[in-house]
């Protein structure tokens, strides 16, 4: 296929998505990053980013997993989806062993959710 062809994002999307119902994890890891480099701006650079986070915590690597769990927090317009990536990457950081990224992860969603209700939702980030 062509480096240029139109449909090219979408083949590899869809090789990666093989590849994980495959479980050759480092292959579709591999395939998704380079998605992520080749075709910034894509419409699936979100899906690719949970696909990368799934692949990753399927292999074993935790640290990696958690780290682009926090790129889902940080990608997501969703509050649901982004307290429940915030927990999942704390989680990781732990069984990973990294105790400090566990803490700072946890610290991070008490600053942007302390408030039950979530319409008091306040993202530091968004303050600058």
């Amino acid at each position: 296929m062509a480096p240029t062809s139109e449909i090219r994002p979408t083949a590899e999307y869809d090789a990666a998505t093989a590849l994980i119902m495959l479980k050759e994890w480092e292959q579709a890891a591999r395939i998704l990053n380079d998605f992520r480099n080749n075709f910034k701006g894509h419409p699936l650079q979100f899906e690719v980013t949970k696909k990368i986070a799934y692949v990753y915590r399927e292999d074993g690597k935790l640290s990696l997993a958690a780290t682009e769990f926090e790129r889902i927090e940080k990608e997501s317009d969703d509050i649901e989806v982004r307290q429940e990536a915030l927990v999942i990457a704390a989680e990781l950081y732990e069984q990973a062993g990294n105790v400090e990224q566990t803490l700072n992860v946890y610290r991070r969603y008490v600053s942007y959710f302390r408030s039950a209700d979530q319409h008091q939702y306040r993202n530091p980030q968004q303050d600058c």
